[in-house]
């Protein structure tokens, strides 16, 4: 029940910021079970094709780069597909291009961070200060991943704007 509440949750939140991106009156979510369902699925196939290509990536060794690369591209893939179930006045999915390859190739960034950064802090954290540390560093973890997805609507929605102004 607390994960399709937070999975409708999480639409909302999307929904709303980019109708503020794109301009446009936010939707009403007409079949929230759709919402949770399609949300989950996206989620957990991210989070599996991750695992599986952070295996391919170990494995490759100094080809590694190649494992990076696929996850680029299927995590683009996959921004793509939820940016255009989103609000927008972009036309053709080559416009909203940027922000999903903004996206993934944040998201890989954030990963590294995660390893190093973030993964260390959450074991001192939870040594100092319990679970409240653990707790706050996984918080900043998901504020950073936010302002992540919504820079790639920002930066569709300007680059769009900025494409029909010299179009005019």
């Amino acid at each position: 029940m607390l994960l399709a509440w937070f999975s409708i949750g999480f639409v909302r939140a999307l929904q709303l910021a980019y109708s503020l991106a794109w301009g446009v009156p936010r939707p009403r979510l007409r079949k929230p079970l759709y919402a949770v369902l399609l949300f989950n699925g996206l989620f957990i196939s991210v989070a599996v094709a991750s695992a599986e290509l952070a295996w391919l990536r170990d494995k490759l060794g100094y080809l590694g780069i190649v494992g990076v690369l696929i996850t680029i591209a299927f995590e683009s893939g996959v921004a793509l597909l939820v940016m255009w179930l989103l609000p927008r006045r972009a036309e053709r999915w080559p416009e909203l291009l940027p922000g999903a390859v903004l996206v993934a190739v944040g998201a890989q960034l954030l990963s590294v961070a995660v390893v190093f950064y973030f993964a260390p802090k959450i074991g001192r954290s939870s040594e100092l200060y319990g679970t409240l540390g653990t707790a706050s560093v996984v918080l900043i973890w998901l504020y950073l991943l936010a302002r992540l997805i919504t820079s790639g609507a920002f930066l569709n929605a300007t680059l769009w704007e900025r494409r029909q102004a010299t179009t005019e």
